[in-house]
């Protein structure tokens, strides 16, 4: 494979920041385009969880509306609900490209899949369609990621290398 076939994303991410103190950042988010995860403590998984990755064009509006954040059911679910986390994530690409919304929607996706985290629901249980193999995503987590790994690629996590049937392994394996 050809690494000029790869596309690479490198995001920056920043936090945290308390969601409830979030109307202090309105000027700073409101019309930033980006990523954003979101930790906090759920019963029975552990203190700080990553519950929730997310995108959008307008960061500040989007955890805004969050019904699930700014509704009154989220506080019987989530313990702790004063200390929710939030991290801002920002694609470091220059020049900017033409095709960044889609690089967004791109990371967003690859991240839900391969960390799973507790609320997101539409995408962390199928294998999402990144395009063909010899196009790869990979994307490297940069500043304060917090629970993210740094490095993550549809290589891995699409499966599309390894759902073949005729792949032959090298050496023995335990099962057979």
């Amino acid at each position: 494979m050809s690494e000029s076939n790869e596309t690479i994303i490198h995001i920056n991410w920043e936090g945290y920041f308390l969601y409830k103190n979030l109307k202090n950042l309105k000027d700073k988010l409101n019309g930033q385009a980006g990523l954003y995860q979101v930790y906090g403590t759920y019963p029975p998984h552990n203190n700080q969880s990553l519950l929730y990755i997310g995108k959008s064009e307008n960061l500040f509006h989007r955890l805004e509306d969050h019904t699930w954040l700014s509704g009154i059911d989220w506080k019987k679910q989530i313990s702790d609900s004063d200390n929710i986390q939030i991290y801002f994530g920002f694609l470091k690409m220059k020049p900017k490209p033409k095709n960044y919304p889609e690089l967004i929607c791109k990371s967003e996706s690859l991240l839900i899949f391969s960390h799973k985290p507790i609320l997101n629901q539409q995408e962390k249980n199928h294998k999402m369609e990144f395009g063909p193999p010899e196009n790869p995503i990979r994307i490297f987590n940069w500043g304060n990621y917090k629970f993210l790994m740094p490095e993550v690629s549809t290589l891995r996590w699409a499966g599309q290398h390894w759902d073949v049937e005729e792949f032959n392994y090298i050496g023995e394996t335990l099962l057979s």
